[in-house]
């Protein structure tokens, strides 16, 4: 799997925030990281599992992989990867 082979400082975050359907500052609340440091954590670790992810398929990433991974904050502090 995928998933576990993610930096664990990243792991939990992206757990939290994309399978428990957690906020950013839902998240931050419970581990006592900021919410910048938990975006700055959901970018990173997006970027490693695309990494990964390139890897179990026999490609080389880009240089660049995981840059257009834009992590933006709305109203509601909801994360939004596009």
């Amino acid at each position: 799997n995928v998933i576990n082979k993610l930096d664990a400082k990243y792991k939990d975050v992206v757990l939290m925030r994309y399978v428990d359907e957690l906020s950013p500052k839902e998240i931050s609340m419970i581990t006592g990281d900021s919410e910048n440091n938990v975006a700055v954590k959901l970018h990173r670790g997006i970027k490693q599992l695309r990494e990964l992810l390139s890897e179990n398929d026999g490609l080389t990433p880009h240089p660049n992989a995981g840059e257009n991974v834009q992590i933006s904050w709305d109203s509601k502090y909801e994360t939004q990867v596009s």
